[in-house]
């Protein structure tokens, strides 16, 4: 296998994802901002704007009004001041209490009949920041709170005969209420352009972040699902491997049984016969080992062609002969060329078929195997009769395996016990598997 590149793995229960460097992403969209994970200025940079609205917002101010300094004058400026620098200090961390500390400045300022001066500049600045790190509702409510303070702030500007008022032109016949209507609705127009501008702004900067945070979300959920894909080749790849080492060591294993069994009823004279079971022990135990390193290195398969799916077939065959026992083959059909992945199939089901029977067969009764293709399917079966008071104390996964490997291809696995010859119970396990199975999947 190749390198894979060492990547944070997120695991699969929504955890956050987060990489050295950059900061963690949670949330839907378009939902709120959360301050903590967003690449805005430090607390320290808005306490640091904030100290800077404090200080120029009286000294640079155009109208001066709390001049001369008086304690009632210095008094009502800091009524109105303190907090609009505050909701300038908290605009982005708390757009919610900046827009209260903001209308509550303006109701003392209209309280105390105070005219328009720099310290309007806190509405607009926490406009933007309730637009952009606000909650859905922060966003609706500081929407409205905008065309009401639009409409409050014109009209009072305007009772109060305003000096802003210079720049707007008279529209209409003189009179006092055509006085006021020419001024009003000019004077709300443009206090709308300072108000609503920053908020529309926000609210645009909102989204493209937050689609750039769904992007990323999005191109976490394909690596967190190409991970969980290579995890669940790598699983199933052990689990065939598992089932492939398996297949072979317990077809060696029962055969070199056998002919070891052999051995012990063999007259001490016969020294040919204890040299060919023994031999026979070593050549499957080469044998297993050869198998199990091609199934370890990956480099060899059983393939579809016919000879050599048939020179499989009676290896296995032989293998079972080789350790003392009587086998019977019947054919039905020509022979086909099987598809690769279905050959190999089909080999390690008849070695788990054939490794049973070894086990468990009566010693007298004979092995019997049975195939047949059709035109659209290949079919074997493996049956033999057993003494079930003879049974060994053997289990494993064997035909779990078998059903697993057929299933995997579209085929379908039958096993059953019925009478048999001699009293004795007979053991079928039979097997049909496609030979197209790509298209019988479908």
């Amino acid at each position: 296998m190749g390198h894979v590149d060492e990547m944070p793995v997120t695991p699969l229960t929504g955890a956050r994802y987060q990489t050295p460097g950059s900061h963690a992403v949670h949330g839907a969209f378009p939902g709120p901002s959360n301050s903590s994970d967003d690449p805005s200025p430090s607390r320290h940079v808005d306490i640091a704007v904030a100290v800077c609205f404090a200080v120029l917002v009286p000294t640079v101010d155009p109208t001066a009004w709390w001049l001369p300094l008086s304690p009632a004058s210095l008094s009502v400026l800091l009524a109105i001041l303190v907090p609009a620098v505050l909701a300038v200090a908290c605009a982005r961390t708390a757009p919610g209490m900046a827009m209260a500390l903001v209308w509550a400045s303006s109701i003392i300022q209209v309280f105390t009949l105070r005219d328009l001066f720099l310290v309007q500049l806190a509405a607009p600045i926490v406009a933007y920041a309730a637009a952009r790190h606000g909650s859905r509702l922060m966003v609706a409510l500081s929407g409205v709170s905008i065309v009401v303070g639009i409409l409050v702030g014109a009209a009072y500007l305007v009772g109060i005969g305003s000096w802003a008022l210079l720049d707007v032109d008279v529209i209409g016949a003189p009179g006092r209420d055509s006085f006021l209507l020419s001024r009003l609705i000019p004077f709300g127009l443009s206090l709308a352009v300072p108000l609503a501008t920053p908020w529309v702004i926000g609210v645009i900067v909102r989204f493209v972040k937050q689609k750039d945070i769904a992007e990323l979300r999005q191109r976490e959920a394909r690596h967190d699902a190409d991970q969980a894909r290579e995890l669940a080749r790598l699983r199933a790849e052990n689990a065939s491997l598992a089932r492939d080492v398996h297949d072979i060591v317990g077809h060696s294993l029962a055969v070199i049984i056998a002919q070891a069994d052999s051995i012990g009823f063999t007259p001490d004279g016969e020294v040919p016969r204890i040299r060919e079971a023994t031999a026979n022990i070593a050549t499957t135990a080469r044998r297993s080992l050869m198998n199990i390193q091609d199934v370890l290195s990956r480099t060899t398969d059983a393939t579809g062609d016919i000879p050599v799916h048939e020179a499989q077939v009676t290896e296995l065959v032989d293998s079972i002969r080789d350790a003392g026992r009587l086998v019977e083959r019947d054919d039905h059909g020509a022979a086909r060329t099987v598809p690769p992945q279905v050959a190999k199939v089909a080999y390690r089901v008849m070695q788990e078929m054939l490794t049973n029977a070894l086990r468990h067969a009566a010693p007298t009764s004979p092995i019997r195997i049975m195939r047949a293709w059709t035109y659209r399917t290949y079919a074997f079966t493996v049956e033999n009769d057993f003494d079930p008071s003879a049974r060994t104390a053997e289990s494993g996964r064997g035909i779990t395996g078998m059903r697993e490997r057929v299933a995997a291809i579209g085929g379908t696995l039958h096993v059953e016990v019925n009478p048999g010859g001699d009293g004795r119970p007979r053991f079928t396990a039979s097997a049909v598997l496609p030979l197209n199975p790509a298209e019988d999947s479908q």
